[in-house]
């Protein structure tokens, strides 16, 4: 444990939990990463950019809404000594170098950012996959949440508005995906987009990241078997009827040739005639340059519409040819994927099981044919609204089963989603409104023991610990509070917020290792960062480690933190590529 010097032996603190943090940002190596990898191009006079990123790191644990409260109040952290120490500091920069340093951060430093939390979080994100494979499943959730900013606001960069929790506002959009753990959430992944960014765009982006960190499940290249038949019985169509307009076409230019050589013959005998009686029975409507002048222009009609058909024949020959070609570009273009999926199964000895949860903005029907084609099982919602009021009329004489209070589910049979070929089990979800019924279609697609529609309700509604840690990265970390108006620097705070989630369950972990600090073990997040992270305590150290020990007028009377003899386990290990948090 990196001891304190010898000046701070013994010393008063009022933010005893953001020392224990202090210590264990040191002990898995965060501030050195920051140290030796962070290089922003503005000058040191006492403290280090790096030395103000760990401040505003820790401005985010300490739950603060701005950056001036850290200077401000009864127990300001800025004059905290201890707690400084335990940060590796000596003491803290003013919140207005911090704010400078945010504003300074270049493309380059972001990346600096992402790669270093990256490495840092990589040896607990294998661990939290670890221990969700051994309760046999491992869950991932999708989700994407809006970050209004003010809509008169011209300087926040890059903004657009969307729909964010229903409303239309102007802001930012985050995509993340979170592994369900046996304790707690774990995000993965983060991606930063415009406010007009929908969900459906963010799932490729998703799945490749959190394919980095976990591995991926076994493909399915057999299933494309199904869509390149179905591409080739679509194919045929357009090739005969592309051959059915040849012939049309070879009529119409046979019957044009006619046309043509019974017109010159016409033409022929006309100018023969007229020379002959030079003209004389030109008015005469029976005489017989009269006939000739109308088989001519009969003649004519007749050879303007062989053109036309010949045009119109020749027109649908090429579009029929054009979709037969499409589709056989597109039958090439699934070959290629299938031969890819088969490669990477050979390249890979251990297939993880994962299922998804995602709501109706990731499935549309497209990407859930990719999602069953690349190896996942899933739950969810559609995105098409007219799914529920078929499954409706499919449903009327099914029986239902009561999953909650409120709301039946009934399984329906028969239906099959346009634009996925794939069999999906569908159900149809009746919640009652007061005197309303509210219908909802759900689907689900896996290859293991089907579960019953109580048990499938409530793996659906597991996406609600995303919901949670949205929620508790802007109420308790300041998700969507930006401190800055720079575009780098809100990327930045983004990252360190979704890390900061991750971090205080990774250090209550660390914590509870030792059986006197078991008292934090049914802690919530939300009362470590607004209750403890802001207890008194009194910091010990000496030579067999360190002790904080809360006062006794505090939340937990009696109770001390030992943070001596506590190993950052597990050891990192290198797997996969490191892409923690994206943004883009």
């Amino acid at each position: 444990m990196p001891p304190l010097p010898s000046r701070y032996q013994r010393g008063q603190t009022c933010h005893a939990l953001l020392c224990a943090a202090g210590y264990f940002a040191q002990a898995c190596g965060l501030i050195g990463a920051m140290r030796s990898r962070l290089h922003v191009p503005m000058k040191t006079v006492d403290h280090t950019p790096a030395d103000k990123l760990v401040t505003f790191f820790q401005y985010i644990l300490a739950g603060l809404d701005a950056l001036p409260e850290a200077e401000k109040g009864h127990h300001p952290l800025s004059a905290d000594a201890v707690l400084a120490q335990s940060w590796d500091q000596c003491s803290f920069p003013h919140h207005t170098g911090v704010s400078t340093m945010l504003h300074r951060l270049t493309d380059d430093n972001v990346t600096e950012v992402e790669r270093l939390i990256n490495d840092v979080s990589a040896p607990f994100l294998q661990h939290d996959i670890q221990a969700a494979v051994r309760t046999g499943a491992v869950v991932l959730i999708l989700d994407l949440t809006g970050e209004p900013v003010t809509d008169q606001s011209q300087s926040y960069p890059e903004t657009a508005y969307g729909y964010m929790d229903g409303t239309l506002e102007k802001g930012y959009q985050l995509a993340a995906i979170s592994l369900r753990g046996a304790h707690h959430r774990t995000f993965l992944a983060g991606f930063h987009h415009p406010g007009n960014t929908v969900s459906a765009s963010c799932l490729h982006e998703l799945i490749a990241a959190s394919e980095a960190r976990l591995g991926h499940p076994r493909r399915r290249p057999e299933l494309l078997d199904i869509r390149i038949a179905a591409i080739e019985r679509e194919r045929q169509r357009p090739l005969r009827l592309a051959q059915e307009h040849e012939q049309k076409q070879q009529a119409a230019v046979v019957r044009l040739e006619r046309c043509q050589q019974h017109l010159a013959e016409t033409e022929a005998t006309w100018r023969n005639l007229e020379a002959l009686h030079d003209g004389q029975q030109c008015l005469a409507p029976t005489g017989r340059l009269a006939c000739l002048r109308r088989q001519r222009e009969a003649w004519q009609r007749m050879a303007q519409r062989a053109e036309q058909q010949r045009v119109r024949a020749t027109a649908m020959v090429h579009a029929h040819q054009a979709t037969a070609e499409h589709l056989s570009q597109q039958m090439a273009a699934l070959r290629q994927d299938q031969a890819r999926l088969e490669a990477e199964n050979a390249g890979t000895v251990t297939f993880l099981a994962i299922r998804l949860i995602l709501d109706a903005g990731f499935a549309t029907a497209e990407n859930m044919t990719w999602l069953i084609e690349q190896g996942y099982d899933m739950d969810g919602k559609p995105h098409a609204p007219a799914v529920a009021p078929a499954l409706h009329r499919y449903a009327r004489r099914e029986p239902d089963v009561q999953v909650n209070r409120n709301t039946a589910m009934i399984e329906v049979g028969g239906y099959q989603m346009a634009g996925c070929p794939y069999p999906l089990r569908w159900a149809l979800c009746c919640q009652k409104q007061g005197q309303r019924v509210r219908y909802e279609a759900m689907f689900s697609y896996r290859t293991g023991q089907r579960p019953t529609l109580r048990q499938w309700f409530g793996d659906y509604h597991q996406r609600a610990d995303v919901e949670a840690g949205f929620k508790q990265g802007k109420g308790i970390f300041g998700l969507g509070r930006f401190h800055t108006r720079s575009k780098n620097g809100i990327r930045v705070q983004e990252i360190m917020v979704l890390f900061a989630c991750n971090f205080m369950a990774w250090l209550r972990d660390w914590l509870v290792r030792q059986p006197t600090n078991r008292f934090l073990a049914q802690k919530g997040i939300k009362e470590l960062v607004r209750v403890a992270s802001h207890a008194e305590a009194t910091a010990t150290i000496n030579g067999m480690g360190s002790l904080l020990s809360f006062n006794a007028r505090g939340p937990y009377p009696g109770q001390r933190l030992y943070l001596s003899a506590l190993p950052i386990q597990p050891k990192p290990a290198a797997y996969g590529r490191s892409q923690f948090f994206n943004s883009s």
